[in-house]
């Protein structure tokens, strides 16, 4: 004992103790503040998407080299840098690849070698669109051994199957971790039809199908539906009503983009905005992107576009915010063909030399496709570079 009082002790005790308590209950009190992550920078994707691959009779004599071998790389090669540029390529299979044995034909039934498959590959194409006119072109059997081909040589494919479970299985592609849902129809095959029993074959073209496998395919995991249709009227510049009328229920019953083929030229591409679950909601359509490789000569049929759809995911959502295009020439110039990226004010560079009709036709495409394809409010524009 020091001494010092009891009630000292008291009053030089009970304040510290307080002190300690209320120090306590202090701690207690303060609100406790959950870590929030920051947001994920968003991801920006680039899709490319080619037109028609026909391969003609011309096109199979030019690139054999008489021994039974095929070259089309050569083919692709002056817009092969364009096509790798994209995060992810695709491109609109109008030919089969069902075997020598079925023999290599051009119109009216087409059956390419698969070279031409490894060919598109290298090229920097990652997956076909199956459905279309002539995907019977060499019946059900040459259908399945096509995909048989395209998985040997490692293209992935939409639009066409082989059983029920593949039908029915959505082709849902994670490009740079935006899950994109690929869907593909056709509208006709030339009158050819299905053996019995064989209905899941062909992905034709019906907007309940539609709406019911791009729910389908968000409800397991899809950010993006991407549909490619087969469907118009040859040769013309411009769609159908009816093809707009489509176009718009497609937009929405969930389809964020639509890019259509079969006319063999090219055709407008628009925004089309429609209300979608009680909002409005805008796409894209592009009609039809002509032919990236055929032997059709004659004006807006020598020609196509490759179109690339600038997607973005954020916070906000997964859409596509922005539209360009690559327009490409079919040079035929001395037994030979070579698809031409066709840049503004630049000669395309190729290792045929440019036959007079060919130095004629290049500027008169690049004018043609400007005029029917830009659109400043819509930011729909040529890539410049």
């Amino acid at each position: 004992m020091d001494g010092r009082s009891p009630r000292l002790w008291r009053i030089l005790i009970v304040p510290a103790v307080l002190g300690v308590v209320l120090g306590l209950a202090s701690c207690r009190a303060q609100p406790v503040h959950a870590q929030t992550a920051p947001p994920l920078p968003p991801i920006h994707v680039t899709v490319a998407f080619a037109g028609d691959l026909l391969i003609h009779d011309t096109i199979l004599d030019d690139t054999s080299d008489g021994h039974g071998a095929y070259h089309f790389r050569e083919v692709f090669a002056p817009t092969a840098p364009f096509i790798q540029r994209a995060d992810y390529a695709v491109a609109n299979l109008e030919t089969r690849l069902a075997g020598e044995g079925r023999g290599y034909t051009g119109y009216p039934c087409f059956n390419s070698p698969t070279d031409l498959g490894w060919a598109a590959r290298a090229t920097g194409f990652r997956l076909l669109a199956t459905a279309n006119n002539h995907c019977l072109d060499k019946g059900y059997a040459g259908l399945a051994a096509t995909l048989d081909n395209l998985d040997a040589i490692g293209l992935a494919h939409v639009g066409t199957a082989r059983s029920e479970t593949e039908r029915h299985t959505p082709v849902i592609v994670s490009v740079k971790g935006v899950k994109t849902v690929f869907l593909n129809y056709t509208a006709m095959t030339n009158g050819i039809t299905l053996p019995k029993g064989k209905g899941y074959a062909v992905n034709y073209l019906d907007p309940d199908s539609v709406a019911t496998e791009a729910a389908a395919a968000r409800a397991a995991g899809a950010e993006l539906v991407l549909a490619m249709l087969h469907f118009g009227n040859e040769y013309q510049r411009a769609p159908t009503a009816a093809q707009r009328t489509l176009a718009a229920t497609l937009l929405t019953h969930g389809v964020d983009a639509l890019i259509a083929a079969h006319p063999h030229v090219v055709q407008p591409i628009e925004q089309v905005t429609v209300t979608r679950d009680g909002k409005p909601f805008t796409g894209v359509v592009a009609y039809s992107l002509g032919n990236f490789i055929a032997d059709q000569r004659s004006r807006y049929r020598d020609s196509g576009i490759v179109l690339y759809l600038s997607i973005t995911k954020d916070a906000a959502g997964t859409r596509v915010d922005g539209v360009r295009y690559l327009p490409v020439y079919v040079q035929h110039s001395d037994h030979r063909f070579r698809v031409l990226p066709l840049l503004p004010g630049v000669e395309p560079k190729s290792d045929v030399p440019l036959a007079a009709r060919d130095r004629y036709r290049i500027p008169q495409v690049r004018d043609e496709l400007h005029a029917l394809l830009d659109n400043e409010a819509w930011g729909v524009s040529a890539v410049r570079e």
